[in-house]
């Protein structure tokens, strides 16, 4: 399900280490300027990150294809409520009013 590589700490690592090893390994170096070069670019669609992200940097560096998603415990796991794009088939977003 989605995001469930995100649950441990472990499995995170390895997803942000994959993101960032993706353009040194583009620029074929760890020297700042060709990893620049090569971030510059990137160009990945939604989606083609485990979290549904892309990768696009503007002029500013900021990546142009990431968003905040919402996840909620239900029935015991961490689920994607929102953006609707990101949530898995039969999952919505619950309203759990405190007692």
């Amino acid at each position: 399900m989605y995001g469930d590589h995100l649950v441990s700490r472990d499995k995170a690592d390895v997803f942000v280490g994959t993101y960032t090893s993706g353009i040194s390994n583009a620029a074929g170096s760890t020297d700042v300027a060709k990893v620049r070069a090569a971030a510059a670019k990137l160009d990945k669609p939604l989606n083609a990150y485990p979290n549904g992200n892309g990768a696009k940097f503007d002029d500013k560096f900021q990546n142009t294809r990431t968003f905040p998603t919402v996840i909620q415990w239900q029935a015991g796991k961490q689920v994607t409520v929102f953006p609707a794009e990101a949530r898995a088939a039969g999952i919505a977003l619950t309203n759990t009013p405190r007692k």
